[in-house]
């Protein structure tokens, strides 16, 4: 996995070098359509490129702007229940 802030955007890269599927095929599963539609809310591009035998990347790039931080603030940790 890699993750690159470049301009105003954040990129996500996973690959694997499993089976991979091919362009028309067809699944009952949700992941890729699942993947697409939350990349559409945060108005990104998505990118699958896999080859039968040879391995699938997924490739999200998010838009991205830094926040000014308020004067007299500083970042503190935040514990979540898990």
């Amino acid at each position: 996995m890699e993750v690159v802030e470049r301009d105003e955007h954040v990129s996500v890269l996973v690959s694997d070098d499993g089976q991979g599927f091919g362009p028309s095929a067809r699944t009952a599963g949700f992941g890729l359509m699942g993947m697409r539609e939350r990349s559409d809310l945060l108005c990104g591009q998505l990118s699958v490129d896999s080859t039968l035998g040879g391995g699938t990347t997924v490739t999200v790039a998010l838009p991205a702007t830094r926040r000014q931080r308020a004067p007299g603030l500083t970042a503190t940790p935040v514990a979540t229940e898990g």
